[in-house]
């Protein structure tokens, strides 16, 4: 399996990878059926070392002539078993990769191959190459070869320009059976080193009009002109990814009629870098780190003993909305404790977890721009809160039931009566277009006021289902002009 794989919204286009200030396209690998519709998956090849599994999802015999022997996987390694079936006449195999590798600024491509010493007169190599097609026959190639002959061993490095092959490095005899070759690009520019470490290194240039890939095939070539088999391994390919990041276009239809990934839960391993974190597929996880839910439109992250935070996806980022709050009647909490994932599919998930030492639930489910709260509250408690707090001022209008309104600028409050018509609230963030919504499945009392609260408070109950969401305007706004019409 490939080391990278990213699953995009249903509809994604015009898709390209950025490292820095490079950016290029790339087509989807394949696609993955889903309820939304066909899942765009980019795949990047990873280079674990050699095992069964990888060889068979990442090489693939191309060609492999009379009398050259066998593909196979020996210890740990990738054996090519090589010879003529006629002594003097040359034959060769071919396998290539199934996946491209993203040549990009800070990629760094490490190959380690050996033969045998061998006696004969005829020669044979070793050769792994990077081309600008599946076959290694295109007019730009790499080629890294292990040489033997009766002279002894010697590494070469091959580059082929518009068709001519070109002898950049050539080694001394040697007998020194192991290869290690590194290739890294940097800034436009090829390198490559024959073993990490020594002392031999140049650097392959190429600008203006000449070749500089996007992507590469690499391959094994091997050939023989001896009936005599001799057995050439590699220890592994590995393929070393910079950071980088993947953007696509999305249009409006596709986020209102199918962009709705599957529920995901990730465990942060105590890391704020989401490329450490891990993905969570059963309940009985030990998490290390916070416990962090989505579905490619809201996020929830439960820090444990801080916050219960909420984001939005806008398009590019997750973007922070607010934390949530409960009040008792004494005690104000915003610190989830004892968070505990109950279950989890690619439908929905729920967790369980303590405000004010009392046990509440939440479920996050496939498509939906909130999350579902059961909140506990002490018996008789009246004047208890259940609220998203914003951190700054930042929302200007709001709406709560009995057609009041917030509105920052002129000081007007939103609270309502204890048994309002409506039972739901909205507040319009002006400056970030986002709007906050809430609701519940009571008609009580809530709260709407200038210090961007947004929630329920004064309780007749004993506890309340409630729901908390964000979603960008200009989707919104969509669904209005489509509802006018």
């Amino acid at each position: 399996m490939p080391a990278f794989e990213f699953a995009l919204p249903p509809g994604a286009k015009n898709i390209k990878i950025k490292t820095g200030t490079q950016e290029i396209a790339v087509e989807p690998t394949y696609y993955r059926h889903s309820k939304d519709g066909a899942i765009p998956i980019v795949a990047l090849f990873g280079g674990d070392e050699f095992v069964g599994e990888v060889l068979e999802g990442q090489w693939k015999k191309n060609i492999w002539q009379d009398g050259m022997g066998k593909l196979r996987i020996h210890n740990g390694k990738l054996e090519l078993e090589v010879g003529s079936d006629s002594d003097g006449t040359t034959r060769y195999g071919r396998i290539y990769s199934k996946n491209k590798v993203l040549f990009v600024n800070g990629v760094e491509i490490t190959v380690q191959m050996s033969v045998p010493v061998s006696s004969s007169s005829q020669l044979f190599n070793n050769v792994f190459i990077l081309g600008d097609d599946e076959f290694g026959a295109g007019s730009n190639n790499i080629k890294l070869a292990v040489w033997v002959d009766s002279g002894g061993v010697k590494f070469l490095i091959i580059r082929r320009v518009n068709g001519t092959w070109i002898t950049e490095y050539s080694s001394d005899y040697t007998t020194d059976t192991e290869a290690e070759f590194k290739i890294r690009l940097s800034d436009g520019t090829v390198y490559v080193y024959t073993k990490e470490g020594s002392a031999t290194s140049f650097t392959l240039r190429w600008s203006g009009d000449n070749w500089l890939p996007s992507l590469l095939w690499p391959q094994y070539y091997p050939d023989s002109k001896s009936t005599t088999k001799h057995i050439l391994t590699s220890d592994f390919v590995r393929v070393s990814y910079p950071d980088f990041s993947i953007k696509y276009d999305l249009d409006d239809s596709d986020y209102q009629n199918g962009n709705r990934g599957e529920v995901v839960v990730w465990d942060t391993m105590g890391s704020s870098d989401e490329d450490d974190w891990v993905r969570v597929y059963d309940p009985s996880h030990k998490f290390v780190g916070d416990l962090v839910l989505e579905n490619g439109l809201v996020r929830f992250w439960f820090k444990e003993d801080q916050y219960l935070r909420l984001y939005l996806w806008d398009g590019s980022s997750w973007k922070y909305i607010g934390y949530l709050n409960h009040y008792d009647g004494s005690t104000n909490d915003s610190s989830p404790s004892e968070v505990t994932l109950t279950s989890v599919s690619l439908e929905s998930v729920s967790v369980s977890f303590k405000l004010n030492s009392l046990s509440h639930s939440f479920t996050l489910r496939r498509g939906k721009p909130y999350g579902e709260f059961e909140i506990t509250f002490p018996q008789g408690i009246t004047d208890g809160w259940f609220r998203i707090v914003n951190t700054g001022t930042r929302t200007d209008f709001g709406y709560a039931p009995e057609s009041k309104i917030m509105d920052r600028v002129l000081g007007i409050r939103g609270d309502t009566d204890d048994t309002p018509a409506d039972n739901f609230a909205l507040q319009f963030d002006r400056d970030e277009n986002v709007l906050v919504f809430f609701g519940m499945n009571k008609q009580d009392n809530m709260v709407n006021n200038i210090a961007s609260e947004l929630g329920c408070k004064g309780f007749s109950f004993a506890s309340v289902k409630a729901v908390f969401g964000a979603i960008p305007f200009s989707k919104v706004g969509n669904l209005f002009k489509e509802a006018e019409a």
